[in-house]
């Protein structure tokens, strides 16, 4: 970044990358913590194009490094060696180059975004008092057709079925209907700020 036109570049990218992460703004905002930060980066990355991509792959280990000093972690605090791991690896090309943030592998939910999207999906129920195990499997088939999820074992490990299954008791009355009409509004929820999830409702016909 020695030419004021790299400069120039080096400032626009990562500006609009921070007016869309407000946190990042330090001031009396907390900062992301490193798994955060590598989501909205990975994020980020993914709507630059082919050129911007290549610089931003470059560079971005200036403004981790800046964010990680930011945070005024020591060495042995909880976090830094998370950070420093992250600023590590954002030092590699190839952790950049070519990877889009759909394709970072997860182990349940194939991308973080997808987990993302299913936590959302939780929360809505949640707040509608629609919650309870059947929740649990009608998003694991509905995921599942969509390609979302990897297998139903890492999907049962990680919402932990057998206890829910344990403590809930289960409405006989249970209503399907109700419980699309919920996803389908969450998913409306998400689409106003977020466009790269979308469900085909193919399976509820």
């Amino acid at each position: 970044m020695q030419k004021k036109g790299d400069w120039n570049k080096y400032k626009s990218i990562f500006s609009r990358f921070e007016s869309k992460h407000k946190r990042l703004k330090w001031g009396d905002s907390i900062p992301y913590n490193a798994s955060e930060l590598e989501t909205a980066l990975k994020e980020f990355y993914s709507t630059l194009n082919d050129e911007e991509k290549n610089f931003f792959a470059l560079n971005v280990q200036h403004k981790i490094k800046e964010y990680f000093t930011a945070t005024n972690l020591e060495p042995t605090d909880s976090g830094y060696k998370e950070y420093l791991s992250y600023l590590e690896l954002s030092r590699k090309d190839k952790y950049w180059k070519g990877t889009h943030y759909a394709e970072i592998e997860h182990k349940v939910f194939k991308t973080q975004l997808n987990e993302q999207f299913f936590n959302h999906l939780i929360n809505c129920y949640k707040k509608e008092n629609q919650f309870n195990r059947t929740v649990y499997d009608f998003l694991y088939h509905l995921l599942k057709a969509n390609d979302m999820i990897t297998t139903q074992i890492a999907y049962k490990e990680y919402v932990q079925l057998k206890s829910i299954a344990n403590k809930e008791r289960f409405d006989n009355n249970d209503n399907q209907v109700r419980r699309i009409q919920i996803c389908k509004k969450a998913n409306e929820l998400w689409n106003q700020s977020n466009t790269k999830i979308h469900l085909s409702y193919s399976i509820y016909k």
